[in-house]
């Protein structure tokens, strides 16, 4: 090959060298230039610990059961012009769900957990500390949160027509105590200054069955007696 041909051939090699380095050179300054996509930030998981409620008079009454694995919090968290409404929350391996919400409930709530931690009971009121209190139960078979007294509300009018020959009353239940992982003591009384013609006015006690609230038997004799010294309390 003649010297003029090597020339030629050099300079070739060297435009394209060059050319390929100002490519790369143009290529690393746009990257470095390009914005960069953020990183997405990630929001702590609710719990129960960070619903906040309306004011320090609202309900704010929470629960774990005894396996430490849930949490059901009662939180009166929202308001508007006319009402305030209460939420029922169930806090489960790291998951917050709300089961219920209902308005304008009374003060005055208490939750208890079975012994194997698949059901909580829940006592409150839609009136106020004397009327409207309810019992209701959620269990994780059913998944449902839901009134369990009517069974023994009917029986416990049925009884007090046949004393009475009338019934113009409401009723109040409470929650006593879990007798088993299926089953609880409710208490039923007529709302105090109603129209129970019994004196005093009789108080019921109810072992019902969950989820439905079958009435498995009404207390009697000691075991009445000794319903009564708890629910009567110290």
């Amino acid at each position: 090959m003649s010297r003029s041909c090597e020339r030629s051939a050099l300079y070739v090699r060297a435009a394209l060298w060059m050319f390929s380095t100002e490519i790369l050179l143009s290529s690393l300054s746009w990257a470095a230039a390009a914005p960069t996509q953020p990183r997405p930030v990630s929001r702590p998981a609710k719990t129960c610990t960070t619903i906040k409620v309306v004011d320090e008079h609202a309900i704010d009454v929470s629960a774990t059961s005894p396996d430490g694995l849930s949490t059901v919090c009662i939180k009166e968290d929202r308001a508007d012009d006319e009402y305030s409404y209460t939420s029922v929350y169930l806090w489960r391996r790291g998951r917050l769900q709300v089961l219920m919400r209902y308005k304008e409930l009374g003060p005055g709530s208490t939750v208890l957990w079975s012994a194997d931690s698949k059901a909580f009971a829940w006592n409150f009121t839609f009136g106020g500390a004397s009327s409207g209190w309810t019992t209701a139960v959620f269990d994780f078979r059913s998944g449902r949160l839901r009134e369990i007294d009517r069974h023994a509300s009917v029986v416990f009018h049925r009884r007090l027509r046949h004393a009475c020959k009338e019934d113009w009353t409401d009723d109040n239940s409470y929650l006593m105590h879990w007798t088993g992982n299926r089953s609880l003591l409710i208490a039923m009384e007529a709302h105090p200054g109603g129209l129970d013609c019994r004196h005093p006015a009789a108080t019921d006690f109810y072992e019902v069955a969950i989820p439905t609230g079958r009435v498995i038997k009404r207390l009697r004799g000691s075991e009445m007696e000794a319903a009564q010294r708890e629910f009567d309390g110290p």
